[in-house]
Parts: C-alpha cells; structure tokens; sequence
C-alpha cells in the first residue's frame, strides 16, 4: 500500500457504522458515539465506499475511493494489494504482496477516539440513503484529519 494511504485508511476504516441500541443525537458525545461505532463493527457486517482525501508535500489535494468491508470484527479497506486488514486490534497493510503489522500491545486495548485528535460533531448527512451523524477528527494544530460519518439507526 502506498506509505501516504495506509495512515488515512486506518483513521477511516470504521467511518459508516450502524450503531445497535438507539439513535445517535445532536447532543451525544462524539468520542462515545465513535466507541460505540467501533463495538458495532465486531458485530455487525458493513459494506461501502471509502473515500480518502490527502495533501502531498506540493499541497495538491489528492482523492482517492476504494471499497471498504467489514464482518464479524475484521476488515478489509483496498483492491489489489494495496490493502488494509484488521482484526482482532491487530492490523496489517499490504503493498505488492508485502505486509506489515501494526497494533496495539497484546493484552493492551486500542487507544480511545480522542486520544490523538480533538473530536466535534458536525451535523448529520445521508449516506446511501441514510442518516448519519458526522464526527470530525481535529489535530492539535486545528487540522482536519478524518470525518467520520456513523449510522444514526
């Protein structure tokens, strides 16, 4: 997988999620509204499109789309080889047949949704005729780093 996609797609491989157990709200907390989003997906099988977006070092604005799966705690985000699986909490991308490992340490939980960024909510949309309600994922420097959009069924 090229080294600029594989940060992008690990930070959007659970953005549609159906949530079980209510409706999302405009006052939910968006780190618990992404936590619930990723206890759903050890349960509940997705299927989409992935649509990331990245500045390289020239600022150009790249997008790119790719399928996105889920089942029963795993994924798969890419085509080809250029893929990234996980399951488990364990994760690996591939790049022409070459795979790398990452995750958290055995025994230890992944970290939380805003351990690294600054999350907000930011209305809701549709999606694939949908509702769902968009968490964005800020850096400290204010920058957008991911938009998460979770079911609100």
């Amino acid at each position: 997988m090229r080294a600029w996609l594989v940060a992008p797609l690990a930070a959007v491989v659970g953005a549609v999620l159906a949530l079980p157990g209510g409706q999302a709200t405009a006052g939910t907390d968006p780190e618990a509204l992404l936590l619930r989003a990723r206890d759903a997906s050890a349960t509940t099988t997705v299927a989409g499109i992935v649509e990331v977006r990245w500045r390289d070092g020239d600022g150009v604005l790249h997008t790119d789309r790719t399928g996105a799966r889920a089942r029963g705690g795993s994924y798969v985000v890419g085509r080809g080889d250029n893929v990234a699986v996980g399951v488990g909490g364990l994760r690996w991308a591939a790049d022409d047949g070459v795979a790398t490992r990452w995750g958290p340490v055995a025994g230890t939980p992944p970290p939380a949704p805003g351990a690294a960024w600054t999350l907000e909510l930011d209305g809701t949309t549709e999606v694939a005729g949908r509702s769902a309600t968009v968490v964005v994922a800020h850096h400290d420097d204010g920058q957008v780093r991911a938009r998460f959009f979770v079911d609100d069924a």
